[in-house]
């Protein structure tokens, strides 16, 4: 392992020092792969946060709990692929259900300059990155913690080292037996192809995903978002911030699906390269449709430190909002008709 940041010892414990801080509203928006990518980071071996997103297949999805919770963004309310992004990042991701051999795992893991993920370590369930431990506790990194005033339990009563690392006050998290992410196992990286494959397979699992309890997916879900952004000035008010999240976290998962797709066309010949190509376009311009209504900076949300203001958002602005979900549904549609003629042809691709 190639450590990009030194481990130094201090109070008991020790910490990796200079792990840049975790941000909304710069084009790293789903928190899980967010915190994934700055581990490869770490480990000195980095793999970037849109192609994590494409091979993963999180690119594609669109997931919405009915009640707009914030946490519909969190890939494990539905189905996820970890597999790909073990394939990706070259390490067997792996959680431990024994409390004892988890809490040694982590401070091992700390020791040998190695991040650990978990969920819900400092507020309301989201993705967080543990960066050292000392004698009492461990702190680390969170999306929610650099992005302003935000809400009064977000705001740490303790940093630790030169770095500000907040305290993980509430470590080890929510479900940690499941929810909790070791990187100190290596495993061969897959074939860019291969995975390419697997990633158009979840395309279209991800478009035809089942509810799940509360949540909703694919067409369903931007039936949400269009239910949403149509309703009366008052009840809007009440979605506000968290309608305005989920279209920002879906402009930038698609943006990622143009990105990645428009690179490993290269990995296709002929047809089939046109074809992944002109997929990639049409996710391009489902992330121009929604610009084009509404700048990404409108997108960010109060925790976020974003410029959103209600204000801004009038029944004239909302409906062209809903005109471009509306019309972004059509060119789902037509990708997942084009992916599913590329993998029918993919003995030629």
């Amino acid at each position: 392992m190639n450590k990009a940041y030194e481990v130094i010892a201090a109070n008991g414990g020790s910490y990796i020092d200079g792990v840049p801080t975790l941000h909304w509203g710069q084009w790293h928006d789903n928190a899980y792969i967010g915190c994934i990518a700055a581990v490869t980071q770490a480990l000195g071996d980095p793999v970037s946060y849109e192609t994590l997103m494409g091979v993963s297949g999180v690119c594609y999805r669109l997931g919405l709990k009915v009640n707009w919770c914030p946490s519909s963004e969190i890939p494990q309310n539905g189905q996820v692929w970890d597999d790909q992004i073990n394939a990706a990042i070259g390490c067997r991701m792996y959680a431990l259900k024994d409390e004892h051999r988890r809490n040694r795992r982590v401070k091992e893991s700390l020791d040998a300059g190695r991040p650990v993920l978990s969920c819900g370590l400092f507020g309301s369930p989201e993705w967080d990155m543990l960066t050292g431990y000392d004698q009492n506790f461990f702190f680390g990194r969170s999306y929610f913690h650099t992005q302003g005033p935000g809400e009064p339990h977000y705001q740490p009563e303790e940093y630790h080292t030169p770095n500000r690392y907040p305290r993980a006050e509430l470590y080890p998290g929510v479900a940690p037996r499941s929810l909790m992410r070791f990187f100190d196992k290596p495993c061969k990286k897959g074939d860019p192809r291969k995975l390419l494959k697997k990633s158009l397979d979840i395309c279209l699992a991800y478009w035809n995903h089942e509810p799940r309890a509360d949540n909703r997916f694919g067409e369903a879900a931007y039936r949400v978002l269009i239910e949403g952004f149509g309703k009366s000035d008052e009840e809007f008010a009440k979605i506000f911030d968290t309608a305005c999240y989920h279209v920002g976290c879906l402009a930038d998962a698609r943006r990622c699906a143009y990105l990645y797709l428009q690179d490993a066309a290269a990995l296709l010949r002929e047809a089939n390269r046109e074809r992944l190509l002109e997929v990639a376009g049409a996710y391009q311009s489902i992330v121009d449709g929604i610009l084009a209504v509404t700048p990404y900076e409108m997108l960010g949300v109060a925790w976020a430190g974003g410029e959103n203001r209600i204000e801004n958002w009038d029944r004239a602005l909302r409906r062209e909002l809903v005109t471009a979900l509306e019309r972004a549904i059509e060119t789902e549609k037509r990708i997942q008709l084009a992916v599913r003629d590329i993998l029918a042809h993919w003995e030629a691709a």
